[in-house]
């Protein structure tokens, strides 16, 4: 089974006991704060093979979850494995109705897209009036600090903190919190800029 990037086409995905264990602590990490904020009826938009729908099916105020991923690969998996009710779509064609979900979970997927704003307008348009959105990406301060190209070859656009707001309320979305996934200090920064620079292609 493989889940192979358009750009790269390289194979990306997160198959828990075959990728390494940082890698997964980290994915399963979103899944769980996520899970604090699941309720009625759930998106999980670019769920892979929904160990992570898994999760939020388990949080109390969750009704039913629905796994959406383009891979029918790795939905097929899911359902085998995690029991998921998996849906294959396109993240920039969702096929629901408008005003139809109360939670959307899209963790480390908006980095991916072409087209950001068209993403969040999707993910508005099928969001009820009162619903909620968990999103994670990386902060491009850290991992892709000053260059135009982000280091990781399976992402088109990374984005600095004021760019993500700006992305969210064009799509339609109020940010209400803001969480950092990894602290790290002015000196791992530095390194990080530095080692940016000397990696980094024109």
């Amino acid at each position: 089974m493989q889940h192979v990037d358009r750009e790269t086409n390289i194979p990306e995905v997160i198959l828990i006991g075959y990728v390494d264990n940082n890698v997964v602590e980290e994915h399963l990490a979103r899944y769980l704060i996520a899970q604090r904020f699941s309720r009625g009826i759930v998106l999980d938009i670019a769920s892979g093979t929904g160990y992570g729908s898994s999760i939020l099916a388990r949080a109390e105020k969750s009704i039913y979850v629905i796994s959406v991923d383009i891979n029918y690969d790795l939905l097929r998996y899911g359902a085998k494995v995690f029991n998921i009710n998996g849906v294959q779509a396109d993240a920039l064609k969702l096929p629901f109705r408008d005003g139809a979900l109360d939670t959307v979970v899209t963790l480390e997927t908006i980095e991916h897209l072409p087209d950001p704003i068209s993403f969040i307008k999707e993910i508005s348009r099928v969001l009820k009036f009162d619903g909620l959105v968990v999103l994670s990406t990386p902060n491009k301060l850290y991992s892709s600090p000053f260059v135009k190209k982000p280091l990781n070859p399976y992402h088109i656009k990374e984005f600095y903190l004021g760019e993500l707001e700006f992305v969210l309320k064009q799509g339609g979305l109020e940010p209400c919190y803001v969480l950092c996934g990894k602290p790290f200090t002015k000196l791992a920064l530095i390194r990080r800029v530095i080692g940016t620079m000397t990696k980094s292609n024109p």
